[in-house]
């Protein structure tokens, strides 16, 4: 039920102009996380902006909860594999820790909704607050 909660709130939340601040503001941070280039981050948003659509359309269909959460499993998968051929090899590497370090901290009980700070992370580099403007 707790997670049902939680998606139910990420859907409600996303929607509408609340979508295009996500959408820029989920891709600065890709971009600053990872050190993407101007061409990643060209390839980056719209991959972004189709995920979003598509869970949004997931998370608003009517049915059983545990499809639905199958059904956002899958699209966030087929996300990661498209995300994970944009990077280079270094990246690869730092995005293989985050996600480790994440499902460990989404492990720890009472803990579902924690996230690592990347800075944490041996080798991640800092952020520069590098901003690519959409053309």
């Amino acid at each position: 039920m707790k997670l049902f909660s939680i998606l139910a709130f990420l859907f409600f939340a996303f929607s509408g102009s609340s979508q295009t601040n996500h959408l820029e503001a989920e891709t600065q941070k890709l971009i600053g996380l990872y050190q993407l280039t101007d061409s990643q981050a060209g390839q980056v948003k719209p991959l972004l902006e189709k995920k979003l659509v598509e869970l949004n359309s997931i998370m608003s269909a009517k049915g059983d909860k545990k499809e639905i959460i199958n059904k956002r499993n899958v699209l966030l998968a087929e996300y990661d594999k498209k995300f994970l051929a944009i990077l280079n090899d270094e990246q690869k590497e730092l995005h293989k820790k985050i996600k480790l370090l994440n499902e460990a901290a989404m492990g720890k009980k009472g803990n579902s909704g924690a996230q690592v700070n990347p800075a944490m992370i041996k080798g991640a580099p800092t952020s520069t607050n590098k901003k690519v403007t959409s053309k």
